[in-house]
């Protein structure tokens, strides 16, 4: 009899704890939380994370193969070129790693290209604003012709834009404008998300 209350407490012991554990869970604990290889959340793609050391070279590196390719860089005061690391499987591009404006010796940016990373929602490459929105109802668009980007973002997931191309805009954006807000109304909800950018 008194093994089975022993067992007992132990079990309602066991129970609270775990309980507890899941009411301390907050939208701070997700980088942790998520050990996925192909999950999206705040300053991470996959096992790739920000202000890490930025890769030195080509070659292996946590399960992908690093190519170096050189990308123009555009920002107010004009564009430069800069480095940055494609992380491929099987000769196909998943992350692009871009370098820290100020130290590139840390990584400052990832682009997300493929289709098998996803937020804790399941939204990804390729997803539509269709699906978008119904997941993230307050989200909104944007445009700025400084970099000619268009795209959508949730204001919780700060950090984080998924990209859109133009024909998902209805009436073009205002040119003048260094950031034009893009209404719900005038987006083409078909249309998908093409990249997700990490910064």
């Amino acid at each position: 009899m008194m093994k089975i209350q022993h067992f007992a407490l132990l079990g309602i012991t066991f129970l609270t704890l775990m309980s507890f554990s899941f009411l301390q869970y907050t939208e701070e604990d997700e980088p942790n939380y998520y050990s996925s290889d192909y999950i999206i959340t705040y300053g991470q793609a996959g096992p790739f994370t920000l202000n890490s050391a930025f890769p030195g070279k080509e070659g292996e590196y946590m399960g992908y193969q690093l190519v170096q390719r050189k990308q123009i860089r555009y920002a107010e005061d004009g564009a430069d070129t800069l480095t940055t690391f494609h992380a491929q499987k099987d000769g196909i591009t998943h992350i692009i790693i871009h370098p820290k404006y100020n130290n590139d010796a840390l990584i400052g940016g990832l682009e997300v290209v493929s289709a098998l990373y996803e937020t804790k929602h399941g939204v990804g490459v390729g997803s539509s604003l269709y699906d978008f929105y119904a997941i993230y109802p307050d989200a909104k668009g944007y445009y700025t012709f400084v970099s000619d980007m268009y795209w959508v973002e949730y204001p919780v997931m700060e950090g984080i834009q998924f990209l859109i191309d133009a024909k998902a805009c209805k009436t073009e954006p205002d040119a003048f404008s260094d950031l034009t807000v893009i209404e719900k109304s005038n987006l083409n909800l078909k249309s998908r998300i093409t990249g997700i950018r990490i910064f």
